[in-house]
C-alpha cells in the first residue's frame, strides 16, 4: 500500500463496514465472493442454524 500510495486509505466497501464495527457475513455469493472453500452458501448455513430457532443461544459480537 505504501507504494502505492494507499496508506490511511480503506479500498472496499467490506473492509469500511469492517472498519467501523459492522458485522459482515462470509457467506458465498454475498460481497462478491465466488463461494470459495472458506464460503458456505447461505442455504448451506440456514440448514445448520435452523435448530437455534427453539433452542435458547447467546449470541456475543466480537
Amino acid at each position: 500500500k505504501k507504494r502505492h500510495r494507499q496508506l490511511r486509505t480503506v479500498l472496499c466497501g467490506r473492509c469500511i463496514l469492517l472498519s467501523h464495527g459492522h458485522m459482515v457475513t462470509a457467506v458465498g455469493g454475498n460481497g462478491g465472493y465466488a463461494g470459495g472453500k472458506q464460503f458456505i452458501t447461505a442455504e448451506e448455513l440456514r440448514e445448520k442454524l435452523c435448530h437455534l430457532r427453539t433452542e435458547k443461544v447467546l449470541i456475543v459480537k466480537l
